[in-house]
């Protein structure tokens, strides 16, 4: 019986097996067949290319879609402004332009392909295709998201350019923040008002003032949980003419130490008030860079303010971020977690 059952199973496998090397040409021909006919609509295309000419700002607008991801590429040593698609073309791309005096307002619309309507729904929400937008040094970008929420982002070949050697001059570790550090890029090549800077700069302390308020909940209960801490330190010596013959394990109650060095209610406050000092600073910090350098980098702002005055407004500005680091650390130093509040300011 067991014989019979085996050649059966036997039979089964190696037919099965025959069909399949039988197939298999067919699957691996349908799957290229199908890489090739989708590799087709794999392409980049430039959409739109036009000399900026006088132009100072590119509004985009994009039509058709959820939502888009778009690149934008501020050139040291490009003249034209150029909209470029890649990826997944599953759409019929029309790009209309408007100018307003120095203002350029780009719509593109994506329409879906007849052959991909069935995906429409699928196409409208898709990451299979990016737009990336170039632009020259100077030249302000923004997006209409009326009918399409946009993710946007910036190319860092060009900031590394201008901004070299600034992350020396302000001795700030902040600036290392990708945020900030985007910030004072677009104030340093005037696309960004001082009122814009503010606004990016306040949307990083934001999230830096979120992570501080975790660390004050945490090290609260830490503190509570571990009210009662034991540490053990070094054994004693024994006192051989006490008749000790063996060394002694010494206990010491921390519990009272630790729960007193919570960090404090205000530990926030404190963050805040350097945040400040520390955004006033670097602005200043870069109306003077902008002012020692413009003359030797080009793609740099023009600052009308004498370099003696911003020198004396960036001292003055230097001593209060001092000010406000010091007044932080002594209330700070030495609590439950303390090193997570520099960690989050990206103080060692």
């Amino acid at each position: 019986m067991m014989k019979r059952v085996f050649k059966i199973s036997l039979i089964v496998t190696v037919v099965s097996l025959l069909i399949t090397l039988v197939l298999l040409p067919f699957g691996v021909r349908s799957m290229l067949d199908t890489a090739n006919k989708w590799a087709e609509y794999t392409t980049y295309e430039v959409e739109y290319e036009q000399p900026a000419e006088g132009i100072t700002q590119v509004n985009v607008k994009f039509t058709g879609r959820e939502w888009m991801s778009c690149g934008v590429e501020q050139q040291s040593s490009g003249e034209n402004i150029t909209l470029s698609t890649s990826g997944l073309q599953l759409y019929d791309i029309t790009t209309t332009s408007e100018t307003d005096g120095t203002v350029l307002n780009l719509t593109v619309d994506f329409q879906v392909k007849p052959e991909f309507e069935q995906l429409a729904s699928l196409a409208r929400v898709s990451n299979m295709i990016q737009t990336n937008l170039k632009v020259p040094l100077g030249v302000a970008v923004s997006f209409d998201e009326s009918s399409c929420q946009i993710s946007s982002y910036v190319s860092q070949d060009d900031q590394h350019w201008v901004m070299n050697g600034f992350h020396d001059y302000a001795q700030e570790p902040l600036t290392w923040n990708s945020t900030i550090r985007e910030a004072l890029y677009q104030y340093a090549v005037g696309a960004y008002t001082r009122a814009e800077f503010d606004s990016a700069f306040d949307r990083a302390a934001a999230d830096i003032l979120a992570d501080v308020n975790d660390t004050v909940r945490n090290s609260e209960r830490a503190a509570a949980s571990e009210a009662t801490q034991w540490e053990y330190a070094e054994p004693m010596e024994p006192d051989y003419d006490n008749g000790e013959s063996a060394y002694t394990e010494v206990i010491i109650d921390k519990g009272e130490e630790y729960g007193s060095k919570t960090l404090p209610e205000n530990t926030a406050a404190l963050v805040e008030a350097y945040l400040d000092a520390v955004q006033e600073y670097l602005a200043v910090s870069v109306d003077c860079w902008c002012a020692m350098n413009s003359n030797t980098i080009p793609a740099l702002k023009t600052v009308d303010t004498s370099l003696d005055t911003l020198r004396s407004q960036r001292t003055a500005a230097q001593q209060k971020v001092t000010e406000a680091r010091r007044a932080l650390a002594d209330a700070v130093d030495g609590c439950v977690y303390h090193e997570y509040i520099y960690s989050a300011l990206q103080l060692g």
